[in-house]
């Protein structure tokens, strides 16, 4: 594994004991052990490397666009990128539809479209959970994958069967509200969403108190997202079964 510095230089060491010393102008890097891999996006170019964990081998991945993030879980890998035709591309295990396509094609082997994001703009975000992804586009947040324990915030069924569908977020009165998301951050079963008025809202599993908030008595997660702070709210992170707001 590495970590960028101050410089943006990356090194870290291969499972054989090799130094990798340095990767320069390294804008993210974020590691996905179903590709046994470290992938790093370059500073101003947008280009993604791949390094092997194994030995010093690297390899370009090719974008037809410039990727502007990237978001990592061990099963698979996301990619947003500058261009509306194609905002996200996904690589990786697809076995639960974290990929935003359906699970009968259960990998993706090349970063390859998730055509449901095609010709939408405004591509703001990206997170990937061990078992579930999200998306903010234009302010809305659309999430996909498995839907257990109410990490997709959809609510109490889906009904229509969709692989990819909108998050649905509720007041304090249990009425639906349109929101202005900002960022997403996906753990292991919930969700968190800040969005431009610093609001921080969850849903997903509540088994340690991940979510912020009460649930009904006996109630231990909720498919919906609620508000889950008080304050106003400028970042928030989630570690799989934990949740951090930077207020």
């Amino acid at each position: 594994m590495g970590l960028i510095d101050q410089q943006h230089n990356i090194s870290f060491v291969t499972s054989t004991h090799e130094h990798i010393d340095c990767i320069k102008d390294a804008e993210q890097a974020v590691y996905c052990q179903n590709q046994q891999a470290i992938f790093v996006l370059k500073q101003k170019t947008g280009r993604v490397e791949r390094y092997s964990i194994h030995d010093i081998e690297h390899e370009l991945i090719k974008f037809p666009y410039k990727v502007t993030k990237m978001s990592a879980a061990n099963s698979h890998i996301l990619f947003l990128t500058n261009s509306s035709d194609a905002p996200v591309y996904g690589l990786g295990s697809n076995r639960l539809s974290q990929l935003g396509i359906d699970y009968q094609q259960q990998e993706l082997g090349i970063p390859s479209i998730i055509e449901h994001f095609c010709g939408l703009t405004d591509a703001i975000d990206i997170a990937c959970g061990p078992f579930h992804s999200a998306v903010i586009l234009g302010g809305d947040v659309y999430t996909f994958g498995w839907s257990k324990d109410g990490r997709l915030g959809w609510g109490k069924s889906n009904e229509n069967g969709h692989v990819v569908s909108l998050a649905i977020f509720l007041d304090v009165n249990d009425q639906p509200i349109e929101i202005n998301a900002t960022k997403v951050a996906c753990g292991s079963a919930h969700t968190l969403v800040l969005d431009d008025q610093g609001r921080v809202w969850s849903c997903g599993s509540n088994a340690y108190g991940q979510l912020g908030r009460a649930l009904i008595a006996d109630q231990e997660f909720d498919s919906y997202f609620r508000q889950c702070t008080t304050n106003t709210a400028i970042d928030c992170f989630t570690g799989r079964w934990t949740s951090f707001i930077l207020v």
